[in-house]
């Protein structure tokens, strides 16, 4: 899994920052899981899942958009 992601990160390079996103938005889930669950019920999980993704759709987009804008301007 490791070599798969060492290869996407050379190959998009906004997926760095998001990483470190979802690293950040985990850690805060770890440090506030008694309260978080209250306020998003049972699928605490889920949410959370849905959070990741988004985060790491969003770096792979930008960085699409940025290859393209970067092919144009050469």
């Amino acid at each position: 899994m490791f070599l798969a992601l060492a290869a996407l990160l050379l190959r998009f390079r906004y997926l760095k920052v998001s990483l470190a996103l979802v690293l950040a938005v985990v850690g805060v889930k770890m440090l506030a899981a008694q309260w978080l669950r209250p306020l998003l019920g049972g699928r605490a999980t889920l949410w959370l899942l849905g959070a990741v993704l988004l985060i790491l759709a969003s770096g792979v987009f930008a960085s699409v958009l940025a290859e393209r804008a970067n092919r144009t301007e050469n």
